[in-house]
């Protein structure tokens, strides 16, 4: 299951805006949605024709704010909390990829809760860049992770 079919399920925006509170990164992003906004276009501008580039320069954004940003025992309860909710659900769910998807889920949406409409049609191109990005790449396209949310629907 592709990005762009996770983040259209009802409840990945509760577990999204879960992650960031978890990772103690959600004053982060809600302070700083102008900056990420400028270098997901940096991302964008930068990989052109290359949806899968963009989306693991993005995702490398986010786990780099996770690894700044996060303290230590804060990023390991996240990843804690990623096993013990997807265990037996997945094979090997790699905690800071979904952790980092869902942060970016998270900024996605509150970038378009709090743009104008110019931003906002940038947001859906970042988003369809990503669906595209994670439909080819496998370690996060094919994470039965995103499988185990479509089922739980």
């Amino acid at each position: 299951m592709s990005y762009e079919m996770v983040q259209t399920l009802p409840e990945v925006d509760d577990v999204a805006t879960q992650a960031v509170r978890r990772l103690d990164i959600k004053d982060f992003i809600d302070t700083n949605l102008d900056a990420l906004y400028e270098k997901l276009k940096e991302a964008d501008r930068g990989a052109p024709d290359d949806d899968v580039r963009f989306a693991a320069s993005s995702e490398q954004m986010m786990r780099t704010i996770i690894y700044f940003m996060s303290g230590r025992k804060d990023a390991l309860d996240a990843m804690a909390w990623v096993g013990e909710q997807w265990k037996g659900k997945t094979r090997d769910p790699n905690p800071m990829t979904i952790l980092s998807m869902l942060a970016l889920q998270y900024l996605e949406e509150e970038g378009m809760k709090h743009s104008d409409s110019d931003q906002i049609e940038t947001w859906r191109r970042f988003r369809a860049r990503l669906a595209a990005g994670t439909e080819k790449d496998a370690d996060v396209a094919q994470n039965d992770f995103f499988a185990s949310l479509a089922s739980s629907a």
